[in-house]
């Protein structure tokens, strides 16, 4: 094998060709089957030699290493020297390394070229910053989502314990008896809206005789805004009566927390 100072003037003399700025695969990349191992040096290697050449020297080796690499099928991927290259290119000025930038995108096929990490298959960095800016924004949009669903969350739980301890303080108090006395004499549906639609108590504040006629014809009868209602308000392990009728109404009205 060829020593490293040789097979770096064969990469740059690979690179310099009008052919090979254009991305054609020439005869010298064709050549160069037998270096593939070249695709495998890690940072250290890169890191002593790069330096000390120059803008386009740099440059031959970043066109004749990824046409090399995709002509001839190196093993390199998410390791590949195109990267550590790119970091010096990098060091130089920005003018140049967005030219290299915009011909790596432009010539490879592998996906970590060259910056290390997913160019979305962009091929140009034209191409690459509008891909990135529209992810950057879903991403932003799916945080802000799941912000608000946590905190949305933890309200629900809040107000879930909030109606069970009222409805604990309250349970056996002449208020409470007069509450059932009243709603007692509506029809059941209206009952059931009520109790959908009560802010302050949890369903168990209200008679279990409401629960129990509350068959699967009358929930269904219910509208899908009421019967949401009632599934919220029953969120979470319940028992007995009520119990029956969240799994009732999750038959008639699947919702995606449960």
């Amino acid at each position: 094998m060829a020593p490293n100072s040789q097979i770096i003037n064969i990469l740059i003399a690979a690179g310099t060709s009008e052919l090979a700025k254009k991305g054609i695969i020439t005869r010298e990349i064709l050549d160069l089957k037998l270096y593939g191992n070249i695709n495998t040096k890690g940072p250290k290697f890169w890191e002593d030699i790069l330096p000390a050449l120059s803008d386009e020297e740099l440059f031959s080796i970043v066109r004749s290493t990824v046409l090399a690499e995709k002509e001839h099928k190196w093993s390199g991927g998410s390791a590949a020297s195109v990267i550590y290259i790119f970091r010096e290119v990098q060091q130089r000025t920005r003018m140049f390394t967005e030219e290299v930038a915009d011909w790596v995108l432009a010539n490879t096929n592998n996906h970590y070229l060259p910056f290390g990490f997913n160019n979305h298959e962009a091929r140009s960095l034209e191409d690459y910053w509008r891909i990135s800016a529209k992810l950057f924004e879903a991403k932003r949009i799916r945080d802000l989502q799941l912000s608000e669903e946590l905190s949305r969350a933890k309200r629900d739980r809040e107000i879930l314990a909030e109606r069970r301890t009222r409805t604990a303080r309250l349970r056996n108090t002449p208020e409470r008896a007069h509450d059932l006395q009243v709603l007692g004499r509506l029809p059941l549906a209206e009952q059931l809206e009520y109790i959908a639609k009560d802010p302050l108590y949890s369903p168990n504040y209200y008679s279990t005789r409401s629960a129990y006629n509350a068959t699967h014809e009358v929930l269904a009868s219910l509208s899908k805004e009421i019967r949401q209602s009632l599934l919220r308000k029953l969120k979470g392990k319940q028992k007995g009566a009520w119990g029956k009728v969240k799994k009732r109404l999750l038959v008639i009205e699947p919702i995606p927390w449960e």
